[in-house]
């Protein structure tokens, strides 16, 4: 039994073994190294899917907010134009029935009309 063949063989069968086991452990990492790097890809694609939703949300929300700047800019300029008009109507009634007005007076007039003015300008810049 304790012939040199015999401790040949056990010392191959050994080396076979502890090979096998190092190949193992080997493969064992890999596989362990390649399903992190799989799931890391995985959380990059999610990590850039969510900067792209929040990139065209911040876009989305720019370009509404202009819109709506060019909306108001547009209906204050209206409103302006609109009491403009009437306050000049109004000025030209009152001084037709009293030439002789006195600017104060006349503002104090206007004053009264004012809320009644700024209502019809909204009114009649009011989007439809």
């Amino acid at each position: 039994m304790n012939n040199p063949e015999n401790r040949d063989a056990m010392a191959e069968n050994i080396d076979r073994a502890v090979e096998k086991s190092a190949l193992r452990k080997v493969r064992n990492l890999v596989d362990e190294l390649q399903e992190e790097d799989e799931k890391q890809r995985g959380m990059q694609k999610w990590i850039i899917a969510a900067g792209a939703v929040v990139a065209i949300g911040v876009f989305a929300w720019v370009t509404m907010q202009k819109q709506r700047d060019t909306a108001a800019e547009a209906r204050g300029a209206c409103e302006l134009a609109q009491w403009q008009q009437r306050i000049g109507v109004l000025t030209a009634e009152i001084k037709g029935r009293n030439p002789g007005i006195a600017h104060v007076e006349l503002q104090r007039q206007l004053d009264t009309h004012r809320a009644q003015i700024e209502l019809a300008a909204s009114k009649a810049c009011a989007p439809r």
